[in-house]
């Protein structure tokens, strides 16, 4: 039972790639250069594989054709949300989506943006439906990630937090019968 639980954990967080909201109902950034979401920070510092954009800055879309990011913005725009999917299997330099970050205007034209997380595999089978704040109008979504082929080598501290998590695990559940 212990050894299905923890393949069924396993397999369940990496199965299926979906998006996380890593800055809930959107924010604004303060010109004087106050508080700047952490995940803002880290997305703006990855490979930026696209950006789709609303019709309002002219030209037709910039997204990469569909081909491995697609994003209907351009055809609903203006709206509050958009559907943003994504197939990087295939793709030559073996990049995987890690952020997708939203940017628009409040009512009151104020600029705001949200950070989702990518977790999961390469690709998405059907699409995902973002927002910034439900409201705000999106102007632009980007894609960003990573190229495994060029980051910086694991030191092995992720799969020793894995390893104390499963002991913890299978622990808690030995002390919980023991206890009965």
């Amino acid at each position: 039972m212990k050894t299905k639980l923890a393949i069924y954990l396993i397999t369940a967080t990496s199965a299926y790639a979906n998006l996380i909201d890593l800055t809930p109902g959107g924010f604004t950034i303060d010109p004087n250069g106050g508080n700047i979401p952490l995940a803002y920070t880290r997305a703006l510092s990855q490979l930026h594989f696209d950006t789709s954009l609303s019709p309002i800055f002219g030209r037709g879309p910039w997204l990469i054709d569909g081909q491995y990011l697609s994003s209907n913005l351009f055809d609903t725009s203006p709206t509050s949300a958009a559907d943003i999917g994504w197939n990087l299997i295939g793709q030559p330099d073996g990049n995987w989506l890690t952020y997708v970050v939203l940017f628009g205007q409040t009512a009151s034209g104020e600029g705001i943006y949200n950070v989702y997380g990518v977790s999961g595999l390469r690709f998405r089978d059907d699409l995902e439906h973002v927002t910034i704040d439900e409201i705000s109008v999106i102007n632009g979504i980007a894609f960003y990630g990573l190229n495994p082929n060029t980051n910086v080598a694991e030191t092995g501290l992720t799969f020793t937090l894995f390893v104390l998590g499963l002991v913890s695990l299978f622990g808690a559940t030995s002390l919980k019968g023991k206890h009965t």
